[in-house]
C-alpha cells in the first residue's frame, strides 16, 4: 500500500499545483504593508531597545566617548525579534515570563504565549510574528511558494511517505502547512476541467491503534476517540 501511495504522490509532484501567482503577489504585498504599518506604530511607542554596554578605554570626542564612563548601546525596535519583544514586555509592562527555553534560558516568545497575555501590545507583536512567518512561506523564504512556482504557474512540491511514522513529509515547498484561511487556500486552484476536494484523516494513527486494541478493551479506546477530547484525555 505504501508503494502504491508513493506512485500516486509521484504523479502529483509531476503534475503540480496550479498557482494563482498574481493573487499571491498582491496578498504578499498587502502583508508587507501591514507589517510596515505595525512597525511604525510600535516603534513610535517604544523606539529603542538596549543591545550591550561598553566602557571606553580612551576619550573620543567624535563619538562622544569619555574614558571609563560606561554607556549602553541601543538599536531600533525590531517588532519580529523575540529578544526585543521580551525586553519590551518586561521593561515597559512588568511582564514576568512563565516559560523559559531549555536551551537558551530566554523567555519563550511565540503567538501562543503572546495570545495568552492581557497586555494589549502583545496581540500586535503576535500579529507581526504571524505575518513574518506567512511571508516566509509565500515569498521570503528559500522554499517560498512564489520562488518555487514555475513559469507555467505550477508548484511541484515533493511529498514522501518514507518517514519513521509512515506519515507524509512535505518539501520544496511544504504544502502541508498552508494556512486554513481561505485567502491562502484559494491561491491553489484546479486545472481546467478539474475540481479540488479535500479530506482530513482526523486522528488516523490513534484510530488504527483503537482498531487493534478493540479485541482487548471491547472498543473502549475507540469510544473515547469518537466521543471525548483525546487531547484532554492525554493531558
Amino acid at each position: 500500500m505504501e508503494h502504491q501511495a508513493a506512485q500516486i504522490l509521484q504523479i502529483q509532484e509531476e503534475h503540480g499545483w496550479q498557482f494563482d501567482e498574481a493573487a499571491a503577489w498582491e496578498l504578499a504585498s498587502s502583508l508587507e504593508e501591514e507589517l510596515r504599518q505595525l512597525s511604525r506604530v510600535l516603534q513610535q511607542r517604544h523606539p529603542y531597545v538596549p543591545t550591550s554596554t561598553f566602557t571606553p578605554s580612551r576619550n573620543d570626542s567624535s563619538r562622544g566617548y569619555i574614558k571609563g564612563c560606561k554607556f549602553t548601546r541601543i538599536t531600533s525596535l525590531n517588532i519580529t525579534s523575540r529578544d526585543h519583544i521580551a525586553w519590551t514586555l518586561k521593561e515597559h509592562y512588568d511582564w514576568i515570563p512563565e516559560k523559559l527555553s531549555t536551551k537558551t534560558q530566554k523567555p519563550v516568545i511565540d503567538e501562543v504565549v503572546l495570545a495568552s497575555l492581557s497586555i494589549p501590545i502583545a496581540a500586535e507583536f503576535a500579529r507581526a510574528l504571524t505575518i513574518k512567518k506567512t511571508l516566509g512561506m509565500m515569498s521570503h523564504g528559500v522554499n517560498a511558494w512564489l520562488k518555487l512556482c514555475t513559469t507555467s504557474s505550477r508548484i511541484h512540491h515533493h511529498c514522501s511517505t518514507a518517514t519513521n511514522t509512515f506519515r507524509c513529509a512535505h518539501r520544496k515547498p511544504n504544502l502541508g502547512q498552508v494556512p486554513s484561511d481561505p485567502k491562502y487556500r484559494k491561491l491553489f486552484i484546479a486545472s481546467p476541467g478539474f475540481v479540488i476536494t479535500g479530506a482530513d484523516l482526523s486522528g488516523i494513527e490513534l484510530r488504527c491503534l483503537a482498531h487493534y486494541l478493540a479485541r482487548y478493551d471491547d472498543g473502549s479506546y475507540a469510544k473515547t476517540l469518537l466521543n471525548d477530547d483525546i487531547h484532554q484525555v492525554n493531558a
